[in-house]
């Protein structure tokens, strides 16, 4: 995981319910650079209304989600670390992560496993006890996905609420 003062930087997540904000620090001697888009965890496109969420509900969400997201695939260095202490991320994350020093490193390999046992629950899986009953949770691990799949990031450091 590189630094914040040094190396191609520090991307850092929020997923809100509406918004997503990315901001960048440490990247080619730039400043901080914050960009917001309009998807989040509970926003039209991406929102999963059905609990669990149906398998169509989940594939029109991905499409969405990933128009956002690829927007922002220009302007984001690939080998920058990524990071978030959103308190969806700490629930993810205490389902599939490594615990550090620093936070829960959760590699993009443990949110694919997640995602598919969520998309498993969609399509008919018995549902009880499982954590993709949460429709919220659901989303946010829609986004957090996509943002790892299709940016190139190899594991998010999931920080301790600041």
């Amino acid at each position: 995981m590189p630094s914040e003062q040094s190396g191609p930087g520090l991307v850092t997540l929020h997923i809100g319910e509406f918004q997503t904000r990315v901001a960048q620090a440490g990247i080619a001697g730039k400043g901080e650079q914050e960009t917001t888009v309009g998807i989040g965890f509970m926003s039209p496109g991406a929102a999963l209304s059905h609990t669990p969420p149906t398998a169509l509900e989940l594939e029109h969400a991905i499409a969405a989600v990933e128009d956002v997201v690829m927007t922002l695939a220009s302007s984001l260095p690939r080998a920058a670390g990524l990071a978030t202490s959103d308190a969806l991320a700490h629930r993810i994350a205490a389902l599939g992560s490594d615990r550090g020093a620093q936070g829960e490193l959760l590699p993009v390999d443990a949110v694919e496993s997640l995602f598919n046992d969520m998309a498993a629950v969609a399509l008919g899986r018995p549902a009880a006890g499982s954590p993709f009953l949460d429709s919220a949770l659901c989303g946010y691990l829609l986004i957090l996905r996509e943002f790892m799949h299709h940016l190139g990031f190899a594991c998010v450091l999931v920080r301790p609420a600041s």
